[in-house]
């Protein structure tokens, strides 16, 4: 089936199929070729996981060092950055969001389907509850809608 090049973009912009365009002019009439690079139906979405942990007061000092080093997951496809973020001010106990952003959800839950994420969460079951300084940890996930870059760093 032949369609205009406008109808293509149409159809490929509506079903967030196409990643990248890129435009040339053919010899033959002065024509304007279109290639689009698809990358398996959905347009590739941005996420961030947020591992919520609340430790004793006064305790957070002593987990921050645990991710100091880079481990396995700084290998591992689509990852793009962690951050460890320690809230300030809080009264009743200390709190430490650890921040990994990846390309797409499918990265994310390759790595957490993966035996070096499994490895690295069964460390904390080793220590007695009574022992550890953490006292609870919840995983959130969370779709980039929007980022901002400094100007002229637009991408």
């Amino acid at each position: 089936m032949i369609v205009s090049k406008e109808e293509c973009i149409e159809k490929l912009f509506e079903e967030e199929r196409w990643t990248h365009m890129y435009s040339f002019r053919g010899k033959m009439k002065k024509k304007i070729f279109s290639i689009f690079i698809i990358e398996g139906g959905n347009k590739m979405t941005m996420m961030k996981a947020v591992n919520t942990i609340r430790i004793k007061k006064g305790k957070a000092d002593e987990i921050l060092p645990r991710f100091a080093t880079p481990k396995s997951v700084h290998t591992f496809e689509g990852f793009v950055f962690m951050e460890v973020l320690k809230k300030e001010n809080s009264p009743e106990y200390d709190e430490l969001q650890v921040c990994t952003t990846w390309e797409d959800h499918t990265f994310f839950e390759k790595w957490r389907e993966s035996r070096y994420a499994q490895k690295a969460h069964a460390k904390k079951e080793e220590q007695k509850p009574e022992e550890s300084p953490i006292l609870s940890a919840e995983l959130t996930t969370f779709e980039v809608a929007v980022q901002h870059k400094p100007a002229g760093q637009e991408a």
